[in-house]
């Protein structure tokens, strides 16, 4: 293919779009997503441009949608972002329940955030 059709081909898929550049885009919202995201912030600079991206509404991943009797499978501190604590004080060997562990989840894009 020639130049002139490889440059006509990029200017009809751009043609009328807004591109935007990114450090990072992370794909999924779930506890590995999370636990990606968080680990690149220790290596990314201020002001790093980052997407995160998921086909649900809020963070959580299969927690958004598991049905409300699911619960870990193992004990809650081992399920977590980076090292943050869950925001409670329940025996160490309680299996949380969806909508904790949504919540955990969800909370934890503030302070990867920050």
């Amino acid at each position: 293919m020639g130049s002139d059709m490889l440059d006509q081909t990029d200017a009809q898929t751009t043609e009328g779009r807004t591109v935007e550049e990114f450090d990072l885009v992370v794909i999924g919202a779930g506890i590995a997503g999370l636990n990606a995201l968080n680990t690149a912030t220790e290596y990314l600079p201020n002001g790093a441009q980052v997407l995160l991206v998921d086909q649900k509404d809020a963070a959580g991943g299969m927690w958004n949608t598991a049905y409300d009797y699911v619960r870990l499978h193992q004990p809650h501190p081992m399920f977590t972002v980076g090292n943050m604590t869950w925001d409670w004080r329940k025996p160490r060997d309680y299996l949380a329940a969806r909508d904790e562990v949504q919540s955990h989840l969800a909370s934890a894009l503030n302070p990867i955030g920050e």
